[in-house]
């Protein structure tokens, strides 16, 4: 990987520049706060599951709810045990995906949609709105299935990597045509970790940058991080929450579902 890694904050954007520059960008819209939070946490392989536990109590610690995002029909078993833990604890089950399919934009939509119901079928009872694709995969015909299957908002769409294409825009927006709502992704663990190589104090500067920028434009920092990427990190994790804990008087911490379900209702009374 290269030394730096290929990122795009906030102001980088000539929109969003031009919201910072306005007098909007002083308004604290989201409860009295500058910006939301939401923590997800994708748990793509059996090293991951294992982990998921220790991160949600370190979560709970830290009084930052999360979102764990699970593959159903993978390498480990989703334990009742555990979804149970993560629902009384405030946090959310989402999901990741029926398996790792990094080629899930290329399925049919049939497919796509058969294999989404499954998945959600095996987390009933958890209240699962919204899902996060393997390896950010992406189209029309997927978010096309994913609001067919019910589901509430995606967070696949991202806005700080250079990898990706950037929707780069901070704010959640709605797909008219397929009924789902997409709320950005703004950076992951592994474009630090896996996409570059830096310190740790270079990591969170970058982590802090992307959260300051964001309140400039009153906007959602979406931050994922992986349980199977921490696993080994766990010091580094505990400085990540650190660093989210920082913005308590300026952030709103919630789950993404949680955000999606405010957005909705706000929109449904405007």
């Amino acid at each position: 990987p290269s030394r730096k890694p290929k990122l795009i904050y906030p102001l980088d954007c000539s929109e969003n520049r031009a919201v910072a520059q306005s007098a909007a960008s002083k308004d604290r819209p989201w409860d009295g706060k500058r910006l939301v939070i939401c923590l997800s946490h994708d748990v793509d392989n059996d090293i991951g599951y294992r982990w998921s536990g220790k991160m949600l109590d370190l979560d709970v610690k830290a009084e930052i709810p999360s979102t764990f995002n699970f593959l159903t029909h993978d390498n480990y078993r989703v334990e009742k045990a555990l979804l149970d833990r993560i629902s009384r604890s405030g946090c959310e089950v989402g999901l990741h995906g029926f398996t790792h399919d990094q080629g899930l934009a290329y399925r049919s939509r049939r497919m796509i949609l058969e294999k989404t119901k499954r998945a959600l079928k095996t987390l009933e009872g958890y209240g699962v709105t919204g899902t996060r694709t393997p390896a950010l995969s992406r189209s029309a015909k997927v978010l096309s299935a994913f609001g067919e299957a019910g589901l509430m908002y995606d967070s696949t769409f991202q806005t700080g990597s250079a990898l990706y294409h950037s929707v780069r825009i901070p704010y959640p927006y709605f797909y008219d045509e397929h009924k789902i709502w997409e709320i950005p992704l703004t950076i992951q663990d592994d474009n630090y970790l896996r996409d570059a190589s830096v310190s740790t104090p270079e990591m969170l500067d970058s982590i802090r940058r992307f959260i300051r920028e964001t309140a400039e434009v009153n906007g959602v920092v979406v931050l994922n991080v992986h349980p199977h990427l921490m696993a080994p990190r766990e010091g580094l994790y505990e400085q990540i929450l650190s660093v989210l804990g920082e913005f308590k008087s300026d952030a709103l911490y919630v789950t993404t579902g949680d955000l999606c379900r405010r957005i909705t209702k706000s929109s449904v009374e405007i």
